[in-house]
């Protein structure tokens, strides 16, 4: 592990993922793109320590199979977009990847940061929790894995570094994300929604529908998916869900992005649109 100066610098560079978790145990962060906490770091003016992992090889492949694909934490936003537009099932990753800030950001922000920031950033984590994704990492006590609701519960937990996201494929499930904001390649998203449903002779199956944005962690609705499951996905049905999702929502959201009442007329909307994007195309 190289640093700038002896071993107390305020930035290191990790060449193995054990040279990443000595790092972590003593007070660093881990970076790779470095999207989220160098401009936490200059809005806040404090200092802290990190380490670069964006070199370890170990965290940087991509391994696309049939029944999914594995991505490892220092997979950048834009090197995931090819394998995640690959399957129907994973709609909703892909769209959350390649809507997230802009080209430039997309190019050096990764996986493994969006799920590990303690900050507001919500894309990711919503479209993969739709998918019943599961994410890899290491602690010194060995590599673990769990599902993604498992993990987000102490996504920003420390001395642990995540090494890899894998995103199953369910050959008839469809999924999709969209999202609301102000502007549209800079702003923090207002109101972010994944579905996922299987569609099985034209009907909905095992529907998940996920709100992000509105709260700091994503949330799955129940409560609404229970009116997708069995049925078609047109009028009343994608109607009513949209009102539902609306209604049970946790509604947290900081200023200036609006009141309770506003952000949830948005995510009734922004439900409605991403349901109906899970009806597939006429031939």
């Amino acid at each position: 592990m190289s640093t700038d100066g002896q071993g107390t610098s305020p930035f290191t560079v990790a060449s193995t993922i054990d040279d990443a978790l000595t790092a972590i145990e003593n007070g660093a962060i881990p970076v790779a793109g470095a999207t989220i906490v160098v401009s936490k770091t200059l809005k806040d003016g404090e200092p802290v320590r990190l380490v670069d992992i964006g070199r370890i090889e170990a965290l940087r492949g991509i391994d696309a199979r049939p029944d999914g694909v594995t991505l490892g934490a220092a997979v950048t936003l834009a090197e995931a977009a090819k394998p995640l537009a690959a399957h129907p099932s994973l709609g909703a990753a892909h769209a959350a990847a390649t809507l997230i800030a802009n080209p430039q950001v997309r190019g050096a922000a990764t996986f493994g940061g969006n799920l590990g920031t303690t900050e507001w950033v919500t894309d990711i984590s919503t479209a993969l929790l739709a998918l019943d994704a599961r994410v890899r990492f290491v602690e010194r006590s060995g590599p673990a894995d769990a599902a993604i609701a498992d993990f987000l519960i102490d996504a920003a937990a420390t001395k642990r570094l995540i090494t890899a996201v894998i995103v199953p494929i369910v050959p008839d499930r469809r999924s999709t994300f969209v999202k609301f904001t102000w502007r549209h390649s800079s702003a923090p998203a207002i109101a972010g929604v994944a579905v996922a449903a299987r569609i099985v002779d034209g009907l909905a199956r095992d529907a998940r529908i996920v709100v992000g944005s509105t709260v700091r962690k994503p949330v799955r609705l129940p409560a609404a998916e229970a009116l997708l499951d069995g049925k078609p996905l047109a009028g009343a049905t994608i109607e009513d869900a949209a009102e539902r999702a609306a209604a049970f929502a946790p509604i947290d959201v900081p200023p200036p992005f609006g009141d309770p009442a506003y952000v949830r007329r948005a995510l009734r909307r922004v439900v409605h649109d991403a349901i109906a994007a899970l009806v597939p195309a006429a031939p």
